[in-house]
């Protein structure tokens, strides 16, 4: 959850598990333990709203993507669908707001 002034804004995203954006760790699992992190890193340095939520991550072809939810607050109207795409080298492109509500952006 977003701690206004906390570097924590970007909090976590894990891998089959969805957790607050814009730090990415992934998680693996065996069947006869739970997921563990292998690894974590900040999606955006500089992060594009003051806050986060409900975040998701999935894996394709070309790498991740993770998408969350931003803007100055949750349920304000400037709330939008922000995305970001790691491409196979590990290296995270900056977040894009995709949609925005009311809005197709991209």
């Amino acid at each position: 959850m977003f701690m206004p002034g906390a570097r924590t804004w970007a909090a976590t995203v894990v891998l089959a598990l969805a957790l607050p954006p814009l730090a990415a760790t992934a998680a693996v699992a065996t069947q006869d333990q739970a997921p563990r992190i292998v690894s974590t890193e900040f999606i955006a340095p500089a992060p594009p709203t003051p806050s986060a939520h409900a975040s998701t991550i999935a894996e394709t072809g070309d790498g991740l993507v993770a998408a969350w939810f931003g803007g100055t607050r949750e349920g304000a109207a400037d709330v939008g669908i922000w995305l970001s795409r790691q491409d196979r080298s590990g290296a995270w492109a900056a977040p894009v707001e995709v949609a925005i509500t009311g809005k197709c952006l991209r």
